[in-house]
């Protein structure tokens, strides 16, 4: 071999060489890592093969959600919002409060644990409703939901929004809906939600004011958190009526399986004498969760495989079942002072 094929070969051997070592340098290729992050089995890659519970895409939605006004809804004020539909417009209005008078919580706790937590009154409300309806009147509900606030797009806002329209969908009715979000002049018991509906929501008809009525709880009796409704009646010149005269009384709570009705008490009872707020609602869904359960629960562990039952709740179950008492609900009852907190009265303008 001559020195010029020689010095040839010695180039391409050290350009091959230079290549393999970068080679060997080289991150692996995108699709090898994909594969190896794939089949190594390491929790990180489980994770990301893992499907997202309904939960989580529920949450996902939600999120997606803000910032926008649910459709079937509209903002007619900055803080005011009322459903759209079909407008029944009319003389006659039979108009309600909503929370305490058409629906109650499930297990008679003082706020909602979620937008499905509401059962009707009783079970005159939706034939009462539909016979008002036939009768020629419009059909109103007119709500303060003060938790609400500014943040008419917000999570809270579509929370109240979702719930009002389970409500319209179990009552089985139509039915114009306004509520108020923030402590103004459309907030009762001021006149605002009234005027509005009057002047933009009826089609130019008058109102006869006395062939219709608002029917109300926070009526100032005796138990009652306020005298709102009554006000906010005897203000536009409308009878008012109490949830009791319109419907009778209110239905009690219903506990699928009678033997679990002791556990659900106590978990109502601990979730209002609970100062904290974060406890206070895993107490409120524990006793939702429990009401709702068929079997009787006869253990902690039992009632752990329920979503929402933590060992907390679990240990509180063990210990009523074995002694008859629960030690933490005497101490905070004990520890309850008189009035409500900031947290309770916050919840306060959720239902009034």
């Amino acid at each position: 071999m001559d020195d010029h094929v020689l010095h040839r070969a010695f180039i391409q051997g050290s350009r091959d060489e230079d290549r393999g070592d970068s080679t060997r340098d080289m991150p692996p290729k995108r699709s090898q890592a994909k594969q190896k992050g794939k089949d190594d089995g390491t929790d990180a890659s489980k994770k990301k093969r893992a499907k997202k519970t309904k939960a989580e895409v529920d949450q996902d939605n939600e999120t997606k959600a803000e910032g926008t006004i649910p459709q079937g809804w509209r903002l007619a004020e900055p803080t005011l919002l009322e459903n759209e539909g079909k407008e029944e417009h009319a003389h006659k209005v039979a108009a309600f409060d909503l929370d305490g008078t058409l629906v109650l919580t499930k297990t008679k706790l003082t706020f909602p644990r979620d937008e499905h937590d509401f059962r009707v009154y009783n079970e005159e409300v939706p034939k009462k409703l539909k016979a008002l309806q036939e009768q020629g009147y419009r059909l109103v509900i007119l709500s303060n939901q003060g938790a609400i606030k500014s943040a008419v797009t917000g999570k809270m806002a579509h929370k109240v929004m979702k719930r009002v329209d389970l409500v319209l969908e179990d009552l089985d009715i139509t039915c114009k809906v306004i509520l108020s979000t923030s402590k103004d002049i459309y907030r009762k018991p001021e006149t605002g939600m009234w005027t509005h509906l009057v002047d933009n929501c009826n089609g130019g008809l008058n109102v006869d004011l006395q062939n219709s009525f608002y029917v109300g709880d926070a009526a100032g009796r005796d138990g009652d958190f306020a005298n709102t409704d009554k006000e906010f009646a005897e203000k536009i010149g409308l009878p008012f009526k109490t949830p009791e005269e319109m419907f009778g009384p209110a239905q009690e709570i219903i506990v699928k399986n009678p033997s679990n009705m002791e556990l659900v008490q106590i978990f109502k009872h601990l979730s209002e004498v609970e100062k904290d707020g974060f406890k206070r609602r895993a107490f409120e869904k524990v006793s939702g969760v429990l009401m709702d359960c068929k079997e009787a629960i006869t253990s902690g562990k039992q009632a752990m495989a329920m979503p929402g039952v933590g060992k907390g709740s679990a240990g509180i179950i063990d210990e009523f079942l074995s002694t008859g008492r629960v030690e933490v609900l005497e101490q905070l009852a004990a520890e309850k002072q008189a009035g409500p907190n900031k947290e309770e009265k916050a919840g306060l303008q959720f239902l009034d």
